[in-house]
C-alpha cells in the first residue's frame, strides 16, 4: 500500500511541476493581455487535437521548429544532452546517499551526529536553489580556469550531475538511515553480534543487505528529485539541455502559427514541447522499471511473476498519463 501511495504522491509531483512551469510562462506579466493568451474554446481545442494527429500520421513528425528544422532531431539533440545529466546524477545521488546514510547511522556519537544526521538534515532544510548558487559560486571561484557554462565541452555535464544530484543524495541518505535503523532492532542483527562480528560487518553484510528492498522502491521519488532540479541547474549553468529547451518552448511570446484549414493559432513548436514533456514521463517510467528489476536482483521474495505483473500494471498506467499529458498541454498552448 506505502509503495501505491508513494507512486500518487510522485506522478501528483511531476504533474505539478509540468503545471509550475507552464503556469509561470502562461500569466507572466510582461505577455500582452490578447486573444493568443487566453484558453481555448471547445471548438478550437478539437481542431488542434485533429491538426496534430492527422500531422503525426500523414508526416510520421510533429512539425518543424521556428526555425524550419525538423522538430524531432532538435528533441533527441537536446535530450541527449539532458540524459548525460541524468544518468550521471541519478548514479552519483544513489551511490553517494547510501555511502552518506551508512555514514550517519553508524555515527552515534552526538560530536559524530554534527556531520552525520546533523549535516543532512541541515542541508535537507536549505532551498534547493540557495544550495545550487552557493556551490556554483564556490566552484566557480576556486576553478576559474574552467569553462563550466554551456554545452560546447565533453566535461559541461559534470558540473550540472554534481548540482542535480545534491538533493536526491540527500533524500536517498535520509531514507538508507531509515531503512538502516529499522532493520538494526532485528532479531538477526543480534544473533549477529552475539557471534563476535565486528560492526562494520554486520553494518554491510546483514543489515545492508536486507535494507536494500525499501530503499530501491525509492528510485522513481529519487528520480523525480533529479527531473525537478534539472530546469533550474541547466538555466544557470547555461546548459542547453531538454528542460532549458522546453522553458523557452513554452514561452506565450513564442512564435505562433494558424492551423491549416482552421481558424486556430497555436504555438509553432507544441510538438517540440509535447515531445520533451513525455520523454520527461518516460524517464520517470524508466526509473519504475529499474527499481523492480533491481528488487527483483536483491530480494528472494519478488518473484519473475510479480515482477511481470507490476510492469504489466505500469504500462497500463504510463499509456493513459501520457495521453492525458498530451491532452492537457495541447488545451494550454
Amino acid at each position: 500500500m506505502g509503495n501505491v501511495e508513494a507512486r500518487v504522491r510522485d506522478v501528483c509531483t511531476v504533474l505539478f511541476v509540468i503545471a509550475v512551469v507552464f503556469g509561470i510562462r502562461l500569466f507572466l506579466p510582461d505577455v500582452p493581455d490578447t486573444a493568443e493568451n487566453e484558453l481555448k474554446s471547445w471548438n478550437e481545442y478539437k481542431q488542434v487535437i485533429h491538426h496534430t494527429v492527422s500531422e503525426a500520421w500523414k508526416n510520421h513528425s510533429l512539425g518543424t521548429t521556428k526555425n524550419g528544422e525538423p522538430i524531432e532531431s532538435v528533441a533527441i539533440e537536446h535530450f541527449s544532452r539532458s540524459l548525460k545529466i541524468v544518468i550521471t546524477s541519478f548514479i552519483l545521488a544513489l551511490t553517494l546517499g547510501i555511502w552518506k546514510g551508512i555514514f550517519d547511522f553508524r555515527k552515534r556519537k552526538p560530536y559524530q551526529k554534527l556531520v552525520g544526521e546533523g549535516l543532512t538534515s541541515f542541508l535537507s532544510a536549505l532551498p534547493d536553489f540557495f544550495v545550487i548558487l552557493c556551490l556554483q559560486w564556490i566552484i566557480l571561484f576556486y576553478m576559474p580556469f574552467i569553462s563550466w557554462f554551456g554545452h560546447e565541452e565533453w566535461y559541461s555535464f559534470l558540473l550540472p550531475s554534481v548540482l542535480v544530484a545534491l538533493y536526491p543524495l540527500l533524500y536517498v541518505a535520509k531514507v538508507t538511515t531509515s531503512a538502516l535503523n529499522e532493520e538494526s532492532d532485528q532479531v538477526f542483527v543480534a544473533v549477529a553480534r552475539s557471534k563476535g562480528l565486528i560492526e562494520k560487518i554486520v553494518t554491510y553484510k546483514h543489515i545492508l543487505r536486507n535494507s536494500m528492498v525499501q530503499i530501491i522502491s525509492h528510485l522513481p521519488s529519487m528520480m523525480v528529485y533529479v527531473l525537478s532540479n534539472l530546469l533550474i541547474v541547466e538555466w544557470l549553468t547555461e546548459y542547453k539541455g531538454a528542460a532549458y529547451r522546453l522553458f523557452k518552448t513554452v514561452d506565450k511570446k513564442n512564435v505562433m502559427t494558424k492551423l491549416s484549414g482552421a481558424d486556430v493559432e497555436r504555438n509553432i513548436e507544441t510538438g517540440m514541447i509535447l515531445e520533451l514533456a513525455l520523454g520527461f514521463m518516460m524517464l520517470y517510467f524508466v526509473s519504475i522499471l529499474v527499481s523492480k528489476f533491481l528488487l527483483r536482483i536483491v530480494s528472494p521474495f519478488y518473484t519473475t511473476t510479480m515482477l511481470v505483473k507490476d510492469v504489466t500494471r505500469q504500462l497500463i498506467i504510463i499509456i493513459p498519463a501520457m495521453a492525458g499529458v498530451s491532452l492537457f498541454l495541447l488545451y494550454i498552448i
